[in-house]
């Protein structure tokens, strides 16, 4: 009981610090309800990706998913789907798991799951996930796709590096002049580094059953050394790219756990990430 009280009154002290901020913009904003996936030992969800799909799509109008990683654990680090049905533009509060979490198990070895996106097109629902090599320091882009959110395809590997500089972390899509575009951060990752977001890496290729994503520009953040944030997520809206320090905050106990975050969020809104292709 004294554990909540404590969260509620660190959440109200984070609200009344930032009300005015840009990120809030003195609007209410409500805490998403996520059940705990089944065999994990505890709450922790990152890196969220939500698609609103205003008809709705096999019974829902919002699908989320995210990678779980309690206690900092990679082997759960795993793709999670759950979806919420809500009307009249209300704000979804609680989502429920799709029957079979995650729809892709951990690698394995010295290797992990990270960043999932999200992406619907022709009445497809896909879900892309990088994965990382430790011990070859290779990062893959793989994606699934479902036509219900329930069943999903067995992962394709579309894109693959071996670049140090290139980290292919958080990555975003958008159809672009009729390919599909999409964008990943490079930098150092994880608190432990203190963040470091250096450019993007942008990759395209035509469609995401069939395609091999090649590179077709690279940027840097004129700032980078200024604003020194970590390199996650990355936002698409239309032709304009927003990168966020915040790493994906939903459950209340993370939020809390990452509170000063907040002041990194707040300080890229307002000096902006400019970049300068090559």
């Amino acid at each position: 009981m004294l554990r909540k009280l404590l969260q509620y009154i660190l959440d109200r002290l984070i609200y009344l610090l930032y009300q005015d901020s840009v990120i809030l913009g003195n609007r209410p904003f409500f805490w998403c309800d996520l059940p705990v996936p089944v065999n994990y030992p505890q709450q922790s969800q990152t890196h969220p990706s939500i698609l609103y799909l205003k008809q709705g799509w096999n019974g829902a109008t919002h699908w989320l998913g995210t990678t779980p990683y309690p206690k900092a654990q990679v082997k759960y680090e795993n793709p999670c789907i759950y979806y919420a049905d809500v009307r009249n533009d209300s704000i979804p509060t609680q989502f429920v798991p799709i029957k079979n979490n995650p729809i892709l198990e951990w690698p394995g070895g010295d290797c992990f799951n990270s960043d999932i996106e999200l992406y619907f097109e022709d009445n497809v629902l896909y879900s892309i996930i990088r994965e990382y090599d430790n011990k070859a320091l290779s990062k893959k882009l793989k994606v699934q796709y479902s036509a219900d959110g329930q069943s999903w395809s067995t992962p394709r590997l579309f894109f693959e590096t071996r670049d140090p500089k290139q980290e292919l972390l958080s990555p975003s899509i958008i159809r672009y002049n009729g390919k599909l575009r999409l964008y990943c951060l490079n930098g150092d990752a994880g608190i432990s580094k203190r963040g470091h977001c250096t450019g993007i890496h942008i990759l395209e290729g035509d469609d995401l059953k069939q395609s091999v994503f090649k590179e077709v520009a690279i940027g840097s953040f004129l700032n980078k050394d200024e604003v020194r944030i970590e390199p996650w997520p990355c936002l698409n809206t239309g032709r304009s790219c927003i990168c966020f320090s915040v790493g994906g905050i939903i459950s209340k106990k993370h939020f809390v756990h990452r509170w000063k975050r907040i002041w990194l969020y707040r300080k890229i809104i307002k000096t902006f990430l400019f970049i300068k292709s090559r």
